[in-house]
C-alpha cells in the first residue's frame, strides 16, 4: 500500500514536471481587438521662432471631446519570450467660439473667433517580454515578466477658423519614439479558463514622461476565444521638444476579444 502511494505521487509529480517543462518552450500566437472609451484631458502649447504660444486647455478652452480608442494587439510567444506589436487610432475632435486670444505656431486666433480644432494620432508600440517567472500547471499558472518597449507616436493638431481676422488653418506634427521598460504579471486558473493580467511600462527624463498601464480579466468559454474587459491608463508630457509642451492623459475601461493558439 505505501509502494503504491509513492508510486502515485511519483508519476503525479513527473507528469507536473513534464508539463510544466513542456509548456516552457510551446509556440503561443494570437490577436487581441479592443474597444476603449476613454476619458480625454490635456494643456498644449506651442511657440515659434521665440514666439510664445498660449498654453491651450483642450477640453475648456476648444471643447475637445472625448472619443473611443479601437485598438489591437498581436503577439507570438516561444517559450519564456513573447513579442508583441500593438496599433491604436485616436481622434479627437472640438469646436467653439473662443473666449480669449490665442497664440498657436507664431498664428493668433481672436476671441470670439470660431475655431475648429482636433487632436488625431496612430500610436505604434513593439514590446519584448521576459518572463522572469513562468509556471503552469493543470488548474493554475502564473507568470512573472519583465518589459521592454518602443512607442512611437505619429500625431497632428489642427486648429482651423475662418473667422475675420482670424482666418487660419495651422497643422503641427507630432512624432515621438518612445523607449520604455516596465512589467507584467498574469495569472491564470481553472486551466486558464479565467485569466487576469496587469502590464505597464513607462520612462521619464528631464521634465518628460510616459506611461501606459493596463489590466484587465478574461474568460475562456471556448478553446482558443477569450472575452476580457478592463481599465487602462495612458499619459505622457513633453517640455520643448521642437517648440511644443503638451500633456495629455486618457483614461477608461475597455473591452475586446482574443483569439490565441
Amino acid at each position: 500500500m505505501m509502494r503504491s502511494k509513492r508510486f502515485t505521487f511519483a508519476v503525479t509529480f513527473l507528469l507536473l514536471t513534464l508539463f510544466c517543462h513542456a509548456s516552457a518552450y510551446a509556440l503561443g500566437f494570437g490577436v487581441r481587438a479592443n474597444y476603449w472609451l476613454p476619458a480625454f484631458d490635456g494643456k498644449l502649447q506651442v511657440d515659434h521662432e521665440g514666439v510664445e504660444g498660449t498654453e491651450i486647455k483642450l477640453k475648456d478652452d476648444l471643447d475637445i471631446k472625448n472619443d473611443n480608442i479601437p485598438f489591437v494587439e498581436g503577439y507570438v510567444g516561444v517559450g519564456d519570450h513573447e513579442l508583441t506589436f500593438m496599433y491604436a487610432y485616436v481622434n479627437c475632435t472640438g469646436e467653439k467660439t473662443i473666449s480669449k486670444d490665442m497664440v498657436f505656431d507664431g498664428n493668433v486666433f481672436y476671441a470670439n473667433a470660431r475655431v475648429d480644432s482636433s487632436f488625431k494620432a496612430n500610436i505604434f508600440d513593439l514590446e519584448y517580454q521576459y518572463k522572469l517567472v513562468n509556471f503552469n500547471a493543470i488548474l493554475a499558472g502564473v507568470s512573472l515578466g519583465l518589459l521592454l518597449r518602443v512607442k512611437y507616436i505619429d500625431g497632428e493638431v489642427n486648429l482651423y477658423s475662418n473667422t475675420a481676422g482670424s482666418n487660419n488653418d495651422i497643422k503641427e506634427n507630432l512624432n515621438l519614439p518612445i523607449p520604455m521598460v516596465g512589467g507584467a504579471v498574469k495569472l491564470g486558473i481553472l486551466a486558464n479558463i479565467l485569466e487576469a493580467r496587469v502590464k505597464g511600462a513607462g520612462m521619464a527624463y528631464s521634465g518628460h514622461y510616459f506611461y501606459d498601464v493596463m489590466g484587465d480579466v478574461a474568460l475562456t468559454p471556448f478553446p482558443f476565444i477569450n472575452i476580457h474587459g478592463g481599465y487602462r491608463m495612458m499619459s505622457f508630457k513633453i517640455d520643448g521638444i521642437s517648440d511644443i509642451y503638451a500633456s495629455m492623459t486618457f483614461h477608461g475601461p475597455y473591452v475586446g476579444v482574443k483569439v490565441g493558439f
